[in-house]
């Protein structure tokens, strides 16, 4: 079945994403002082200037919310599960609330698209529907979010701007939330429970 090659697949696929260095874990995000559940993120003083790895964490931040964005938008209709139609749902709604954030504190011209990796997925997963689709956009999100997650983690622990340093640990908290969403109804929907892989960022199955 096509379903079981995409499971055997894995190792494999997440093998040639691992990058040098990634221990597979991530720094607990202590939100205490930093912001609270429900807190508004103030648009910063006009004219204050971001540092160049902030600027640059914002677009690449944008790009890959709009990504995923268009992802879970993508398999709307053609999924099998109600829990992964749940799931996507809960990750525009993340994803859209998190841009509107950045998008606050920048003003530099928008990303324009999203970023390459993801619109490569998007495009793979277009031949799948049913219980394929769902182990399909199950993977590329074990496969993607990791990646997201470091990017804000960084963004959380060296901004010196704090509407940016919430922004960073709202989102590393949140998408954290999602990716352990992700990793049960995998586990629901394929029979196989994903875990960190020694010395990598991506899961792998028992």
């Amino acid at each position: 079945m096509v379903l079981v090659l995409i499971v055997a697949a894995l190792p494999l696929v997440f093998g040639c994403q691992r990058e040098a260095g990634d221990t597979g874990t991530h720094t607990a995000v202590d939100t205490a002082g930093v912001v609270a559940p429900g807190e508004t993120i103030d648009d910063p003083a006009a004219g204050a200037p971001l540092s160049a790895p902030e600027s640059r964490y914002i677009h690449d931040a944008l790009m890959q919310g709009m990504g995923h964005i268009e992802l879970a938008r993508s398999i709307s209709g053609r999924n099998d599960s109600d829990a992964v139609g749940t799931l996507a749902a809960e990750v525009i709604r993340g994803h859209e609330e998190t841009n509107a954030d950045l998008a606050l504190v920048t003003t530099s011209e928008l990303p324009a698209e999203a970023s390459p990796e993801l619109r490569q997925t998007i495009a793979r997963l277009e031949p799948f529907n049913g219980v394929n689709l769902d182990a399909a956009y199950l993977a590329a999100m074990l496969q993607h979010y990791p990646e997201l997650i470091r990017l804000h983690q960084s963004a959380a622990s060296t901004s010196t701007d704090t509407t940016v340093q919430k922004i960073a640990v709202r989102a590393q908290s949140r998408f954290e939330g999602h990716l352990e969403q992700v990793r049960t109804v995998y586990a629901q929907v394929t029979g196989v429970v994903p875990q960190p892989g020694p010395a990598s960022g991506s899961p792998t199955p028992e």
